[in-house]
């Protein structure tokens, strides 16, 4: 009986044994396949590619190029300052300097010109050129022929309107180089890629006298303006008012400048003499 009994003890403890080896293989089973990723059958996992840092000029080029992909050409940023002012020097007649540019669509054809003034300072304008860029660089338009055959200064060139229209316009202004005070101007504008001249308002004849462009009743037209002074008995100036091209009808005034600011008869036989030849004749 003491033999069965212990058998039968042996056998408890081996079932109980195989239990419990049972339980901790299941559970270790189990946390190794929690633990474990499980690799999906279509996954595909990138190589990671080193680059070196973006320097500031790299970053700069990505930026302009994103914003305006026109900036690129022939794969590299150019900057149109830069290539126009190697045009400029190449251009640039010897001993001169740029002294003004201008910019403006000049003919409304989406592209703008540029118009180029060089001398030899601010107020001493000898050479103007209108340039434009076009597909594989910039070229001259044209050059201003300067009208004005006494010995003068071109001082100043603006882009102008001058009447009610959108037409700009090319004005140069001049002043006398002589004895005598003068001053005029010069009207351009671009017409089928050349530069056509509107007109030309200087004193040629004397080398002395006032003209100017003004608007002088406001109307969105601009005058040329011509003053012709007297220094006779009525010390008298008469003033012609014309459009700005040249055409259409002459207005006049006369101003006087004596003390009355008002005609006064000459008593002097010479000086009614000379007065009427200067007022009528000349």
């Amino acid at each position: 009986m003491n033999f069965i009994k212990q058998d039968i003890i042996l056998l408890l403890i081996m079932l109980i044994a195989l239990l419990l080896n049972g339980c901790s293989e299941k559970s270790t089973n189990e946390k190794q396949q929690a633990v474990a990723p499980t690799k999906p059958s279509t996954q595909v996992i990138g190589q990671k590619v080193e680059t070196e840092p973006e320097s500031a000029a790299q970053k700069q080029d990505r930026i302009s190029n994103s914003v305006n992909p026109k900036n690129k050409r022939n794969g590299n940023y150019v900057a149109d300052s830069n290539t126009l002012d190697q045009f400029i020097k190449e251009i640039q007649p010897p001993n001169e300097q740029l002294q003004k540019m201008l910019k403006e669509d000049l003919d409304f054809d989406g592209k703008p010109e540029y118009v180029l003034a060089f001398g030899l300072e601010k107020e001493e304008i000898y050479n103007i050129f209108v340039v434009r860029e076009e597909k594989h660089g910039y070229h001259i338009i044209d050059k201003l022929e300067d009208p004005v055959i006494v010995v003068h200064l071109n001082t100043d060139v603006k882009i102008m309107k001058l009447d009610q229209t959108d037409q700009k316009f090319i004005v140069v202004y001049s002043i006398g180089d002589g004895g005598a005070y003068s001053e005029g101007f010069s009207i351009y504008t671009l017409e089928n890629n050349h530069i056509k001249s509107i007109n030309s308002d200087f004193p040629n004849a004397t080398g002395q006298g006032i003209r100017t462009l003004r608007d002088t009743d406001h109307d969105g037209i601009f005058e040329s303006v011509d003053y012709y002074e007297f220094s006779d008995t009525q010390e008298h100036t008469i003033v012609v008012y014309q459009k700005y091209d040249g055409t259409g009808p002459e207005k006049k005034e006369i101003l006087y400048t004596n003390k009355s600011k008002k005609f006064v008869y000459p008593t002097d036989p010479k000086a009614v003499i000379l007065n009427y030849l200067k007022l009528i004749i000349l």
